[in-house]
């Protein structure tokens, strides 16, 4: 019998979905902003206790505004994990700034808060916490830094909607944070999507004008002035209204959602605890003061030819996993436009032994259960 393919991401969808897209379609009401985006940037709004909320086409899209909002300028610098996305980084060299990087923390691959004081230079204008499976640096110690240096904390908290630190929620806590909606996220808003909070409310007049091409326009249609003008540099960032109604409906299945992945995940936990007691494998440690929102299931081989050896072997019996990032001062356009400053000395060699497992909602215990029994087959043991 063939095993049938056990998929290592499949997007969320719900019944709403449909209904919500055929009556826009139907009363021709695909104009944005419309009700779609207004509830979903409210509750996304009331969830996080962000200032205002503004919901975007990307994730990616999400940085870029946060770049224009921050005021980064050519020759400032912004320092962040090398360990993310492209898009944490093309954000801001896209305004001229430069990127830095420092090492991570090998245990939970976030930004190490311990050593950014010795990365900052007067040129500094922005740190950029990138926050990884829902799971954030300390954000205590780095928004004292901020603060202490006078410089913006931008989260890059796009695996991390529905986390909280310190009973706070991943987003809300620097002065900007972007979520995304990507079809491989938690929730997505038809496959594409993203927010940008502002949790500085003086940033929001700037954001604001940004948002309508750089104009007052959102003050004209608000009854606020005889009419508008251009004021600044701007674009549209504004997510449509289907993919907003999207949004909407999957918003509303959140909790259902959440509590699926959050079953997985600690199935992960419980089964593969032999395999990190006998020192087999590792993963991610969950720091205290966080409250993550299961977004991926990591382990660590013990480098990079055992980790080929577990994936060639999961393929072999139908499941799909999946490394993550390369480290951006390692890629062909890194290695001229980043500085790394400090010692790589965790970055890409923990980026060479990690591996993430299936983990969404349309998962099934058989699924699971199959999965786990390949990984203790592969390091020898029997799982009971």
């Amino acid at each position: 019998m063939v095993q049938q393919l056990i998929e290592f991401s499949t997007p969320t969808a719900t019944p709403a979905e449909i209904r919500y897209i055929t009556e826009l379609l139907e009363r021709g009401a695909v104009h944005t902003p419309g009700h779609h985006y207004r509830q979903s940037a409210s509750q996304i709004k009331e969830a996080s206790g962000a200032a205002a909320v503004f919901l975007t086409a990307s994730g990616s899209q999400a940085l870029e505004f946060a770049a224009l909002v921050s005021g980064v300028a050519p020759g400032d610098e912004v320092i962040m994990s090398s360990y993310t996305y492209y898009s944490s980084a093309n954000a801001f060299l896209l305004r001229g700034a430069k990127i830095v990087c420092i090492d991570i923390d090998p245990t939970d691959m976030t930004m190490n808060a311990d050593l950014l004081v010795s990365a900052i230079t007067p040129r500094t204008r922005a740190v950029v916490a990138v926050h990884y499976g829902g799971v954030s640096s300390d954000l205590d110690t780095l928004q004292q830094i901020c603060s202490d240096h006078h410089l913006l904390l931008i989260e890059d908290a796009a695996q991390s909607m529905y986390a909280r630190y310190d009973g706070r929620a991943l987003g809300s806590i620097g002065a900007m944070g972007c979520f995304s909606f990507h079809a491989t996220k938690n929730i997505t808003s038809g496959g594409e999507g993203g927010a940008l909070l502002i949790n500085d409310p003086l940033l929001i007049p700037r954001a604001r004008e940004i948002a309508q091409h750089g104009t007052d326009r959102e003050a004209f249609l608000e009854g606020q002035l005889p009419s508008y003008t251009w004021r600044r540099p701007g674009s549209s960032y504004m997510m449509s209204e289907l993919n907003a109604a999207c949004l909407q409906a999957q918003l509303e299945s959140i909790e259902s959602i959440q509590q699926r992945r959050r079953t997985f995940w600690d199935h992960y936990r419980t089964a593969l605890q032999p395999l990190v007691d006998r020192g087999d494998i590792g993963w991610q440690r969950i720091p205290a003061a966080n409250d993550h929102n299961s977004h991926l299931f990591y382990i660590t081989c013990r480098d990079a030819a055992e980790r080929a050896g577990l994936i060639s072997r999961c393929a072999e019996r139908g499941i799909q996993t999946a490394t993550h990032y390369v480290p951006l001062h390692t890629t062909p356009y890194g290695r001229r436009a980043i500085s790394f400053r400090g010692e790589d000395r965790y970055t890409t060699m923990m980026s060479q032994r990690l591996l993430r497992l299936p983990l969404h909602d349309r998962l099934t215990e058989g699924q699971l259960a199959h999965t786990i029994g390949v990984i203790f087959d592969f390091y020898g043991g029997v799982h009971v």
